[in-house]
């Protein structure tokens, strides 16, 4: 398989967060090399953003001769406010998540995967965008206006012919309005039909790529008290409550709730893998899963530590990675959505 990496180059080193290797309006302008929520890393080190499935480490590749593949379409899933408790794929055993483990045998988990914000419209500007908090203005807050001179990579593949589609949670809370003060859909509106993924799959015209955005509400709260424990579950199941809270039947009840929640989110996934399944497109395209920011506890989303910034991050695509079932070590930054998938899809902004 042939890796597409998109690298930025600071200092002469690969790496996220420096000077932009091409120009477009999700790769900063800025100087420096280190920000400071990566300051710990070493920049000797080249950090990779791997999407197509190829290890590489100092600039060693592994690839497979045989003929690449074309170009995947892309099903962007993303849960709102989930750490890395995707069960089997991150060794959760008090959260079962059987859809998103099926993606992680036949691909890829990741287990550094990091936002640069940890609340939800702020994460996903920084998506959309490719840009980091402090190059965002308004956009890097939570409710906030969203600058219309910010463009979307979502637009761009909408302007470039790929058929885009999105439902559920694009990015919020807040609104998003256009320079003459309409609404903004980030491209995912016009001729998506409505909320459901098989219809959207069904007015795709033939052999045109496409792009679709879910984003679950869930497990964002509320919660009913004790869902968990009510679904059967129990509060010896969690084998480990993080020393920052109190282990008590209070706490661990809660972390039930919430992982009912994702077993919801799990759910989504499932039914979005049917559809996809039952259109022919699976094995040729490129499942991404991921999260916002951290779990809704308190220390975790919307601050600054490892358990807000911290995601999950799986992907799958059965043409095009090879050798699945793999996990990969290096850093991942959210602001390197944007452009990576624009480029694997040949798109320049």
């Amino acid at each position: 398989i042939t890796a597409l990496l998109h690298r930025r180059k600071c200092s002469g080193e690969t790496g996220l967060g420096g000077t932009p290797s091409r120009a477009g309006p999700w790769r900063p302008e800025i100087g420096g090399c280190l920000t400071s929520w990566v300051a710990r890393m070493n920049e000797t080190v080249k950090r990779i953003l791997m999407v197509l499935g190829l290890a590489v480490t100092a600039g060693a590749c592994i690839a497979r001769a045989a003929e690449t593949p074309k170009k995947p379409n892309i099903l962007f899933v993303i849960a709102d406010d989930a750490s890395p408790h995707f069960g089997e794929a991150y060794g959760c055993t008090w959260v079962k998540t059987p859809n998103i483990d099926r993606l992680a045998r036949g691909g890829l988990v990741f287990d550094h995967a990091y936002t640069p914000t940890a609340k939800c419209a702020p994460s996903r500007s920084a998506i959309l965008t490719g840009r980091n908090p402090w190059q965002l203005e308004d956009a890097a807050n939570h409710q906030s206006q969203f600058p219309a001179k910010f463009k979307a990579f979502s637009e761009t593949l909408r302007e470039a012919g790929i058929h885009v589609g999105g439902s559920g949670k694009i990015w919020g809370p807040d609104s998003a309005l256009l320079a003459d003060g309409s609404p903004r859909s980030f491209g995912f509106r016009g001729d998506a039909p409505g909320n459901d993924f098989a219809a959207f799959l069904k007015s795709r015209p033939p052999d045109k790529p496409f792009f679709y955005w879910f984003g679950s509400h869930k497990p964002h709260r509320g919660y009913k008290k004790d869902s968990g424990l009510a679904a059967g579950k129990k509060l010896a199941d969690i084998d480990r409550v993080p020393g920052i809270w109190p282990d008590n039947e209070t706490v661990r009840s809660d972390m039930l709730d919430y992982a009912l929640e994702v077993e919801g989110f799990d759910e989504q996934v499932g039914k979005l893998l049917q559809d996809l399944d039952a259109s022919g497109e699976a094995s040729n395209t490129l499942v991404l899963v991921t999260s916002d920011n951290g779990m809704p506890f308190p220390r975790s989303k919307g601050h600054n530590y490892d358990i807000s910034n911290h995601e999950p991050l799986v992907a799958c695509w059965p043409a095009g990675i090879s050798s699945p079932g793999r996990r990969v070590e290096e850093f991942v930054s959210f602001i390197d959505f944007a452009p990576t998938l624009s480029e694997q899809r040949g798109v320049e902004g």
